[in-house]
């Protein structure tokens, strides 16, 4: 990997870098360099040739973040090379906020909260993950795009063949999705996965937010609260609503559709993890997940 890294510093820089050091466990589906150049730290992060669309998203995503001032990472170059796709990005100096102290996370989620209110505000053209280019930006319809999500959870029945969901179930699940089908909302810039795992801390405390990979065009803010509700069971959520400006009492008032959009999200996380060799206790997930799940209000 260090020939390409030095081909594509050619390319973009006229200089080939002076250090090469690979950032671990931090994100697993990027191949990541801590790169430096001309005595400039960068980020490059590589991924097959055919996620270039991907990285286009996050360029996207990022410059519309900055416009609302957002604390994001800037883009220099999204591009391919040889077998890969690659984006490279200034290297934000600080710590990952899962490094911080505990007590520091209700501060940061807080913040992450402010955040999101004003991205969140951002109308962009259309739903989905996928962007014409890191300047249009997403295209699909709502109606295109939700359809595709409840037939990728449904059309194959594999949840029932697995005994994960029974018939009656699966009918209850799937009227609920599509009693949302005929919203008519306008389409906003979602994070997709604000973790605080995505904030880096500078040494003069600005909480930058990362990794815009799951950015999507959707429904704000349901998508990015229901993301927050699936991983840390509501665990911050009042600390978050407090940085969106958002009281208890509206939030109840969407809390129907946030749960549906949560309802999705944890049915593809159980699609994907059938099959998989068991990084994590895939039988006791799937099973808390659909107990959950036949909870939501």
């Amino acid at each position: 990997m260090n020939n390409l890294i030095e081909k594509i510093s050619r390319k973009h820089f006229g200089s080939i870098p002076t250090r090469i050091k690979p950032v671990l466990n931090k994100g697993k589906i990027n191949e990541t360099y801590n790169v430096t150049i001309d005595s400039t730290s960068y980020i490059f992060r590589f991924n097959k040739k055919d996620y270039l669309n991907s990285y286009q998203k996050e360029w996207y995503c990022i410059n519309k973040a900055k416009t609302v001032g957002v604390p994001v990472s800037e883009v220099y170059f999204v591009g391919t090379e040889d077998e890969f796709s690659y984006i490279i990005l200034n290297y934000v100096e600080g710590i990952n906020g899962t490094e911080t102290p505990e007590d520091m996370h209700s501060g940061i989620y807080k913040t992450l909260g402010k955040y999101a209110r004003k991205f969140n505000s951002i109308e962009v053209k259309g739903f989905g993950r996928n962007v014409k280019n890191e300047v249009e930006g997403f295209f699909e319809n709502w109606n295109t795009f939700y359809s595709e999500k409840i037939k990728n959870i449904f059309s194959d029945n594999l949840l029932m063949k697995k005994g994960i969901l029974t018939v009656e179930q699966s009918e209850i699940i799937k009227n609920r999705l599509l009693g949302i089908k005929n919203l008519r909302i306008a389409p906003k810039l979602c994070h997709g996965n604000l973790h605080i795992s995505n904030s880096i801390i500078s040494s003069d405390g600005i909480v930058y937010l990362i990794d815009w990979g799951n950015g999507v065009g959707h429904l704000a803010p349901h998508v990015d609260l229901a993301d927050l509700i699936a991983w840390k069971d509501r665990k911050y959520l009042n600390y978050f609503l407090e940085g969106y400006e958002m009281s208890i009492e509206e939030f109840k008032e969407i809390e129907h559709y946030v749960n549906t959009m949560l309802i999705i999200q944890l049915l593809d996380v159980i699609k994907r993890s059938i099959g998989m060799e068991k990084k994590f206790n895939n039988e006791k997930f799937i099973s808390d997940s659909i107990e959950r799940i036949m909870k939501l209000n």
